[in-house]
């Protein structure tokens, strides 16, 4: 986007159309579906439901033209952005109806998501069962034909109980990945697995081809489905199965990019902080159209839409970090590479953990009337936005609002998350309840707030506060 402001413009110049047409299902068709609109004077407001409800509200208070003028746009993540803005409304006469100020998108509190085209791509997957299977067959006339002939044999071989002939239908330098061990590397690998196989009670093997290609002049995959079955026809284990095949036993693919390492390399760089910043349209979008991932214990899943769905199962366990480390590159054609990895995924509970401590600070220096205190868990540029109030800039006008507050009889601010999301590597947002009491307890405001956090250095701080109270 070259000019956000400019993009933001046109957005807004179609809303106030769809407003000033009395168009309120097209204008809320302008938020996402999963939209949260905070009005000044009324509960949250879940979906597009609630935009449409607010301004026929607005409209039917006699309402006619509205007017959004911004005052402030910036990114906030890989497809998330921000915008400040006030607005102004009018009768039909052209008398002013109100006045106020916008945070994120329209009336109170929206935040708006722009996706962003990404073209390069990473291709899918990481399998539960690499291997290298050698075969002497240079001419490849029919893919599946071959494979499936080399599989009848290792088959036959793993029946017959032979798994030092079975692992020389691997390369000498094979790998195998079997879930739930670490790699194993060579001839040896493939024998002692399938070994451990047989020990484990099973005696036939099925392998039933789903798809083969080429991955260079003589390279070719295999995707297929395999099945261990016990002595008596029962199934003891299954699963998808994944292999390289080399039409030669040992032979390298001239490297001809410089250092194909340090591109995955910086490819999963991108990768974690997309995953990080909770973008997993543009994870899915590192991966090519047709791809495939094969989870442990799962079926394969297919396209960028697989992708997606796998890394949002993920997230949605508590993940909120991917460490990626590759251990090793290799080109496997003119235009296909393979890596072999490992990956470390870290819940986010500490992320929740740190920001209630804040929260845990915040009331207790309130409290104490420390507002200077208070205002030290702002950014030095922090914007701070109150029911009833212009938008105060940085930490001296925002001790100056809260010291407000104070001085108009509240003397305990309670403060309870109702959710907290990224929105970027360094930015999240938290959602808010709070409520105000005065000095023998009783509640003197109730409300809802939206703050947007900003990780500097190690530690977060407010950089945007949103509140408003649920009273008229």
């Amino acid at each position: 986007m070259a000019d956000l402001k400019k993009v933001i413009e046109e957005h807004n110049e179609k809303f106030m159309a769809c407003f000033n047409a009395n168009d309120m299902k097209g204008l809320a068709n302008l938020y996402t579906e999963d939209c949260k609109l905070m009005p000044t004077g009324s509960d949250t407001l879940v979906g597009r439901e609630g935009p449409e409800k607010v301004f026929s509200g607005v409209w039917e208070s006699g309402v006619r033209t509205l007017e959004l003028k911004v005052k402030e746009v910036g990114p906030m993540g890989s497809d998330v952005i921000y915008e400040r803005s006030t607005y102004t409304m009018k009768t039909e006469g052209g008398s002013v109806a109100d006045v106020g100020k916008s945070k994120l998108k329209h009336s109170d509190c929206h935040v708006r998501t722009w996706t962003k085209d990404v073209s390069r791509q990473r291709i899918g997957t990481s399998c539960p069962r690499g291997s290298a299977l050698q075969s002497n067959i240079i001419i490849m006339a029919d893919l599946k034909t071959l494979v499936e002939t080399n599989n009848e044999k290792f088959m036959a071989t793993f029946k017959a109980g032979d798994m030092k002939v079975l692992a020389n239908m691997y390369t000498e330098d094979c790998k195998i990945m079997p879930t739930g061990t670490d790699t194993l590397f060579g001839r040896e690998g493939p024998e002692k697995v399938f070994s451990g196989a047989w020990a484990g009670g099973a005696r036939t093997l099925e392998l039933k081809v789903e798809e083969v290609g080429p991955m260079g002049s003589d390279v070719i995959y295999e995707r297929s489905t395999y099945a261990f079955k016990k002595e008596d026809g029962s199934v003891a284990e299954a699963g998808n199965y994944h292999s390289y095949t080399l039409s030669t036993a040992v032979h390298r693919i001239p490297n001809i990019m410089e250092d194909p390492k340090k591109v995955i390399e910086a490819r999963n760089r991108e990768l974690m902080d997309y995953f990080k910043a909770g973008d997993m349209k543009a994870v899915s979008n590192m991966y090519t159209e047709h791809c495939k991932i094969m989870p442990p214990r799962e079926d394969t899943l297919f396209d960028r839409e697989g992708a997606e769905k796998i890394f949002w199962d993920v997230w949605e366990s508590g993940v909120r970090e991917v460490e990626l480390k590759s251990e090793e590159v290799e080109p496997m054609g003119c235009d296909v590479i393979y890596e072999r990895g490992t990956s470390t995924m870290k819940k986010g509970d500490d992320l929740k953990a740190a920001i209630e401590a804040k929260n845990q600070k915040y009331m207790a220096c309130f409290k104490a009337n420390d507002m200077k205190g208070v205002a030290s868990l702002y950014t030095v540029d922090c914007k701070i936005m109150v029911t009833g109030m212009d938008t105060q800039y940085g930490r001296e006008a925002t001790e100056k609002a809260l010291a407000g507050v104070w001085a108009g009889g509240a003397r305990a601010l309670e403060l309870k998350s109702e959710e907290i999301g990224p929105m970027g590597s360094d930015v999240i947002y938290e959602r808010s309840a709070y409520t105000t009491r005065t000095e023998d307890g009783s509640v003197a405001d109730v409300g809802k707030s939206l703050g947007i956090w900003k990780k500097i250095g190690e530690e977060w701080f407010l950089h945007i506060d949103i509140f408003n109270s649920n009273k008229s």
